[in-house]
Parts: C-alpha cells; structure tokens; sequence
C-alpha cells in the first residue's frame, strides 16, 4: 500500500478560499482526490467547488471525518494553523508556505513530536503523489504513472526530472513526497525511507537531496545498516538552501558517506531514470 496518502485520504484546505487554493483543488478534484471541505476562519460560503466550508478544523473533522490538511496559509498565520491540527489530531499536514518564522515553527515541530499524533509535511514542501489514488501537489501529474519507485525529494523540479525520466523507460512510481528545502522540516528523508521500507509496493527507493544538507548528511550516516531495499541518491551540489561556513558537513563529505552505505549513488541528474531501470531490471547493462 501507499504510505501517508491514496484512495482512503479524506483531505482539508485550510484557507481554501484564496485563488492559489481554488486553482489546486480544481486539480486535485479532477485528479480524483477525495477533498471533503475547507476550513477559513473570516467566511463560510460554500467553495467554487461546491465543497463545504468550515469556521474551524474541530468543526471540519466533526462533520467529515478528515485525515489530512492543507495549508495554504500566510507565514505569519502559519504556526497558529498549524496548532490548531495537532489539538484537533489531524494525522498528516502538508504545509507548502515558505519563510515560516523558524522559532515558530520549531515550537510546532516539538508539540507535534511531544503529542505524536500529527505528521507535519513541510514547510517549503510541493505536496505529494500517489499515482492513480491521490494528488496533494503543485506539481503536474501527467508526469506521473503508477510503479514500484518511492521517491522523497527536497526540489519539485528534481522530483520531476525523474518522473520524466521514467517514464521514458516505462516505470512509476508507489509515492513521491516533497519535504521542502529548509533545514528545520517535519518529515525528515529517515522517516521516509523507513515508511518506504515497511511498503510492499515499493521495491525502490529514490532520494534526491542537497550535496551540502545537513539532513542528508545525518541520513548517510543512518543508511549503514537500516535498509533492506536498494535505494538510489542524487545530491544536487547548486541547490543549497542553508550552509554553514564553519560547518563540517560539506558536499564532499556527505557524497564520501552515501558512498560508504549500500546505496546507489547518482552523479549526472539525467542519469536518475536509466540507473533505476538497472536496479528494477538486472539484465540491463549500464553503459560505461
């Protein structure tokens, strides 16, 4: 089965009422996911797609047994919203707002990892696609086909390039998760490849990160001996959201220690869809 998001996903749009909110859940509607309302604390007119609007997230989950939310909101209203899902036990947010005060969001992130009740997708994030079941994206799903590669991704656009690349050489994907591309996240790559891990419809991994992420780096060093699936990695070295000069995580050795661990490491991005078409078929030669 998919991990976090497919055909039982009863979503919320919280701030549904704005033009970048309508315009996605128009596509998300027409790709068949089950968005059940949306929530806007200054209005209750029903949404340009007939959906029901709520005053609150409380009173949307009471009425449609929601199990996602949404968030479309500003970065100065971001936390509060935030907070309110998590005392309403909302069990997956996806936040796709930037430059959300980071000691806002860090005071979210320990209340939701304190309750353990809420998975927190973002801030920065793109969404995410479960081909055929869901879409919770900003991202275009012609690209898309169901498949057995679960990909976690920071860039969208990196995110996309596979998917283009795959389907050139006829593979899917099971999930793609966009995490965002700030340091301080709620889904972090670990958790992720552990939720892939535990898919039996995933028989690949795909992560495509930062040459000089901290959070990349950290997951190197967990990959030694936590997986069991192969798992593909592309660092992509100009596309750093954060860095340290004093830090002693640098591209060079965050791509020394994936290369330790069993993974596949990726070099040259247009090479994403032929190395996973190796993996996913053994009787395929890689070209020198």
């Amino acid at each position: 089965m998919p991990i976090l998001a497919d055909h039982k996903t009863r979503a919320i749009c919280m701030n549904g009422t704005t033009k970048n909110a309508i315009f996605h859940m128009h596509q998300w509607l027409l790709y068949g996911t089950n968005v059940v309302g949306t929530v806007d604390h200054h209005s209750k007119k029903k949404s340009e797609e007939s959906l029901p609007c709520f005053f609150s997230i409380q009173e949307a989950k009471k009425h449609t047994n929601a199990n996602t939310c949404v968030l479309f909101c500003s970065p100065d209203t971001m936390a509060d919203a935030m907070l309110e899902n998590i005392e309403a036990e909302i069990p997956l947010l996806i936040c796709f707002t930037d430059h959300i005060p980071a000691h806002d969001f860090i005071e979210v992130l320990r209340i939701a990892r304190q309750t353990k009740k809420t998975t927190i997708i973002g801030p920065a994030s793109s969404g995410i696609i479960t081909p055929e079941q869901c879409n919770l994206s900003t991202i275009p799903t012609y690209l898309f086909q169901k498949g057995s590669v679960g990909i976690v991704s920071r860039s969208p656009l990196l995110l996309c390039e596979a998917a283009c690349q795959m389907k050139e050489h006829a593979l899917g994907q099971s999930t793609c998760i966009t995490i965002g591309n700030r340091e301080r996240i709620g889904y972090s790559f670990i958790e992720t490849i552990e939720h892939f891990e535990h898919d039996p419809e995933t028989k690949v991994i795909l992560l495509l990160g930062m040459a000089s992420g901290t959070l990349e780096y950290h997951t190197a060093q967990w990959l030694q001996h936590q997986t069991t699936k192969p798992i593909l990695v592309y660092l992509a070295g100009h596309h750093t959201a954060y860095h340290e000069e004093e830090s002693p995580i640098t591209p060079q050795t965050t791509l020394s220690l994936f290369q330790k661990t069993d993974a596949t490491v990726i070099k040259n991005p247009l090479e994403i869809g032929k190395e996973i078409a190796c993996i996913l078929n053994p009787q395929k030669k890689r070209e020198p």
